[in-house]
């Protein structure tokens, strides 16, 4: 029996312009679409996925994977670096505001409860 071709829709760029706050969240998502498309695809090579998320991804995507890479990333692991790399990227800003504007908070709170104990306003 002769198996049939299915045809597999192509992956949006990712648009790394988004806010910074969903920036992270938006990335994991189309790194979940990208890793169905590769595998529908029959993608299973690390050099050969890599190519394609870099191709899929978009030229910004790739700006910052050709800026932030790891020297000898040819080998085995070629893929995993790739999207640790691009992933610890659009996800390192979102974890900075969220922990400064976090501390920033708990500061105000407790500053506020010790004014309200002592009674100022």
């Amino acid at each position: 029996m002769a198996m049939s071709s299915i045809e597999v829709p192509p992956v949006g760029k990712f648009d790394p312009n988004l806010s910074p706050t969903h920036l992270g969240q938006e990335w994991e998502r189309w790194y979940r679409l990208f890793e169905l498309y590769a595998r529908g695809k029959g993608v299973s090579g690390a050099t050969q996925k890599r190519s394609l998320l870099l191709q899929c991804a978009g030229l910004e995507v790739q700006d910052v994977f050709f800026t932030l890479k790891e020297e000898g990333e040819e080998d085995e692991n070629a893929y995993q670096k790739c999207v640790r790399t691009i992933k610890k990227h659009f996800t390192s800003f979102y974890k900075f505001i969220h922990n400064t504007v976090g501390h920033y908070v708990h500061t105000y709170t407790k500053l506020h409860t010790s004014m309200a104990i002592r009674g100022i306003k």
